[in-house]
């Protein structure tokens, strides 16, 4: 459900009665609009921000948008947290950053990078390590022990951020269009 708050300077009953509740209907597309809008930004950021070669997109394509309506009622939701887990586990860390399972209990993770390569320990730690790393067990894999945290990307909070500025840019409409 979308829910808004606006402090100090607006009251929501004033701008519920004086420009939602006028056009019902029409608040109710702009609202189904945004839905649609706020989850192409937050794919196109996640997929302009990612950083490996070989990305799969399975992190943006895990977000779906999720339309409801009822009497008196319109709102959506992005990104279950009960569906990422299962397609995306990782949404969380990428986000916000921090040690991997592996890191945090300073277990060896075997697979290789690319197409077959070792870890570069020239690179450890530097964060600019651009292939993809493929988890394998079989012959030919190396032992990789990972120290460094991974960087916060935030696509949950900058895609808050232009969800408010669309907000604004709805109730100006509404303001102006009476």
């Amino acid at each position: 459900m979308l829910s808004a708050s606006f402090s100090p300077k607006f009251n929501v009953q004033e701008i519920y009665n004086d420009f939602i509740g006028k056009d019902w209907f029409r608040f109710q597309e702009l609202i189904a609009e945004l839905g649609q809008h706020t989850l192409e930004y937050l794919q196109t950021y996640i997929n302009a921000h990612s950083h490996r070669d070989g990305k799969t997109g399975t992190l943006a394509s895990a977000m779906k948008l999720e339309l409801y309506a009822g009497a008196g009622e319109v709102g959506w939701g992005i990104g279950k947290m009960t569906e990422l887990d299962q397609f995306a586990p990782y949404w969380y860390l990428i986000n916000f950053g921090g040690l991997t399972w592996a890191a945090k209990t300073g277990k060896g993770v075997p697979g290789y990078f690319g197409t077959g390569d070792a870890p570069d320990k020239t690179m450890r730690g530097t964060g600019v390590g651009t292939q993809r790393f493929t988890y394998d067990t079989g012959e030919g894999h190396f032992m990789m022990f990972p120290h460094t945290p991974i960087r916060p990307m935030n696509y949950i909070e900058t895609t808050r951020m232009q969800l408010d500025r669309e907000l604004q840019k709805i109730l100006l409409y509404l303001q102006t269009h009476k």
